[in-house]
């Protein structure tokens, strides 16, 4: 792991990293312009890029904070300030457990769209023919 000053983002692993976060980010925003009309096990699918997503992040998040790269603080302090903007309260260098909430949120979001559908299955008007 790169420990001078300004290599942290010349490292072979921390730029495949980021590639693969990169990639994974734009695969939920191509879900997201599209979900309403997604089925059930693809809005599961994205549960599950979510929270491998995040997983991603947390760890990138630990190498920065392991870093004495400018640029890789510069990055703890936007991801920080994401979580802020999203309502998450954020301990500045230390935002390891609001990752650990934010995968809480996702997985309660996941329980409760099930129950809508189930409830939806259930209503009035199935199995009427």
């Amino acid at each position: 792991m790169p420990d001078n000053k300004a290599d942290f983002f010349d490292s072979k692993i921390v730029q495949e990293s980021l590639s693969e976060i990169q990639e994974m980010q734009m695969e939920i925003l191509l879900f997201a312009s599209y979900a309403e009309y997604a089925p059930i096990s693809e809005h599961r699918s994205h549960i599950e890029t979510l929270t491998t997503l995040l997983e991603k992040q947390k760890n990138m998040y630990y190498r920065m904070a392991l870093s004495k790269d400018p640029g890789a603080r510069a990055m703890m302090s936007e991801v920080e300030e994401h979580f802020r903007d999203n309502g998450y309260t954020v301990t500045p260098g230390a935002a390891f457990d609001v990752f650990d909430r934010v995968k809480t949120d996702i997985l309660t979001g996941l329980e409760e769209l099930e129950k809508e559908i189930e409830d939806e299955d259930e209503g009035p008007g199935k199995f009427l023919f």
